[in-house]
């Protein structure tokens, strides 16, 4: 399983910021619903893991984003994440 690292924004950065991906008002970056989505995107990954005996990162994003029962907020965090940017 990669390690997950999130650079760290000074207080003036963070206050005024909107979500890098739907423009709502934002904390480090993301809205609380894209921060929440991402929050299960990735407390998720070990359970399949395990139910799938191994999946790389990049593989259970993808897969993550072909699930017809996966939400929209947590399709668009699973492509973030798996872009540079994420």
């Amino acid at each position: 399983m990669e390690a997950l690292r999130e650079p760290r924004m000074s207080r003036e950065e963070e206050e005024g910021m909107k979500c890098r991906l739907c423009e709502r008002e934002a904390v480090s970056g993301l809205c609380s619903y894209h921060e929440k989505a991402k929050e299960q995107v990735k407390n998720a990954y070990p359970r399949w893991v395990k139910a799938y005996g191994g999946m790389e990162w990049k593989d259970y994003l993808d897969s993550v984003k072909r699930n017809v029962q996966t939400g929209q907020w947590a399709k668009e965090i699973a492509e973030f994440l798996g872009s540079d940017n994420g």
